[in-house]
């Protein structure tokens, strides 16, 4: 018989993890690099996922999982977040189900809209997007291409990870978000207070480098290859050995997956 579970014991868990793992297995085009964000968001290891709500749910028939996703709703949202959602083929009965198990947890918190993402498994779900006709990369996404037939019944919207200089970026900005403006300074001649920003992602690591007026000084982005703390590591390294004496570091801040890792390192 089929029905929607909530996962709550230790051996749904195992199972719930499982479906992705076999789902994917022996294909070309699906790279792991989830397993961080995943685990992250269902034991709640970090400040973000401690403040949502949420909830890893499946529709089983029997003992076969049909479909799974993590339900996220962070209370400062009017919306519950679908994140890695995974599915076998032609399961619309199924998903269906899971849609109507959506609807009633989002009429039960007064949300105004469920948001699914797709393509996002680098983002928990925030809806990269990439070409499905070549091999997954380290920094790239990939979602079986049938996914987005099981939503062809929402609104669909696509978002896209932009790897270009800044006047590439604002070309596909709309005319208000454009206006931010960057301005770069010439960091061999800076001398003064300068501030260290760090987003230690599942991924990728990104720093900068700012002074007071929010200048920009430095900025380094790469793959983390699996070691978050290694990356941050080394991008400190190449930012010291061009950094002028008269510049004085005040503060750092970081952000991201790797957050506390490098807080504590």
């Amino acid at each position: 018989m089929m029905k929607v579970i909530l996962v709550q014991n230790p051996k749904e868990y195992r199972e719930f993890k499982k479906f992705r793992k076999n789902l994917y297995h022996n294909d070309l085009y699906y790279v792991s690099t989830t397993e961080f964000t995943f685990s992250m968001l269902l034991n709640k290891e970090t400040d973000f996922a401690k403040s949502c709500d949420i909830k890893p749910v499946m529709v089983k028939d029997d003992n076969l999982i049909l479909c799974e996703a993590i339900l996220i709703h962070n209370p400062k949202d009017d919306f519950v977040q679908v994140a890695f959602f995974e599915a076998l083929p032609m399961q619309d009965e199924a998903v269906s189900m899971f849609k109507e198990y959506i609807r009633q947890y989002t009429l039960c918190k007064n949300l105004k809209k469920v948001v699914v993402g797709l393509y996002g498994h680098l983002s928990y779900g925030v809806g990269l997007t990439c070409s499905i006709n070549k091999p997954n990369t380290f920094d790239s996404t990939y979602t079986k291409p049938y996914y987005i037939d099981y939503f062809s019944d929402g609104n669909q919207l696509n978002l896209y990870a932009f790897k270009a200089n800044i006047n590439e970026v604002k070309k596909n900005l709309s005319v208000r978000e454009s206006e931010i403006i960057i301005r770069p300074i010439n960091l061999k001649d800076f001398e003064g207070n300068c501030y260290i920003g760090i987003d230690a992602g599942s991924t990728t690591t990104k720093l900068v480098l700012i002074d007071d007026d929010n200048n920009l000084l430095y900025s380094l982005y790469g793959s983390n290859e699996g070691n978050p703390l290694k990356s941050v590591m080394n991008m400190l390294k190449k930012m010291y050995e061009e950094l002028p004496k008269k510049a004085i570091l005040r503060f750092s801040g970081v952000t991201g997956y790797g957050e506390k890792l490098i807080q504590t390192a």
